[in-house]
């Protein structure tokens, strides 16, 4: 399973090593021509962002600003945050830092336009639930590139994301940290088959019912603060390393 998973990771990263300068100077240079027609205003508003955020909904639907702002940094803090970080320091040093904190100022120019496109065009389906993102706004904005534009994106973005290799990384740390072989000889395999398959139970009902994210966004209003606190906390200087 793990040569099978090496195999595609090869594959992929010599398709995509002769576009690493091209999505590098594409993203930066988006960001920054962005960040000058905006004049940086997504940037100058950032106070503006949490005052509203902080402030209270007077809409009973659905869930709150800082509830649904948890449930998203909950599925971007994860692996990527904290080991793909200590990664690039060893491998770069420290001044990777300073990179990492300039492309999070062109990256929120970005995620600025892209998130004000999926308020404003997307569509509703059969309940009356809006349907958004980059996929949508891409057909209904562009006319006649719009729809291969979107089924790219979405080939790249499950090229990108991948979550056979997070799944497979979180089901081997399980059985590392717990191991529950010592409870019921199963094998690493069998036990991965297993943690996989409640997984997907799991996750389908987030992606069909919706009803988990509901339940999720709930207690991620009051995990994730103590999460990113810990995680600050655990990675921050003792005395006797100062």
């Amino acid at each position: 399973m793990v040569d099978l998973f090496n195999s595609i990771e090869s594959i992929i990263n010599q398709i995509i090593s002769p576009l690493n300068w091209v999505m590098l100077f594409l993203i930066i240079g988006g960001g920054i021509y962005l960040t000058i027609i905006s004049k940086a205003n997504p940037l100058m508003r950032i106070v503006s962002g949490f005052k509203l955020m902080l402030r209270k909904d007077p809409s009973s639907i659905g869930i709150s600003r800082f509830q649904a702002l948890s449930a998203v940094l909950a599925a971007t803090v994860g692996l990527g945050n904290i080991s793909g970080v200590s990664i690039a320091i060893n491998q770069g040093g420290p001044g990777v830092l300073v990179w990492m904190w300039v492309t999070a100022l062109i990256g929120a120019s970005i995620k600025f336009f892209s998130a004000s496109l999926a308020v404003n065009l997307r569509i509703k389906d059969e309940n009356g639930d809006y349907l958004g993102g980059p996929m949508y706004y891409m057909s209904l904005g562009i006319k006649k590139w719009g729809r291969p534009l979107a089924i790219w994106f979405s080939i790249a973005g499950l090229v990108g994301v991948l979550p056979a290799f997070t799944a497979n990384q979180l089901t081997q740390s399980y059985i590392d940290v717990l191991n529950p072989n010592e409870f019921l000889n199963l094998g690493n395999i069998g036990w991965k088959l297993i943690i996989g398959i409640v997984f997907t139970i799991l996750t389908s009902f987030v992606i069909f019912g919706g009803l988990l994210f509901f339940i999720f966004s709930k207690v991620f209003y009051i995990h994730l603060p103590a999460l990113l606190w810990g995680c600050l906390l655990y990675t921050s200087p003792s005395p006797r390393d100062r």
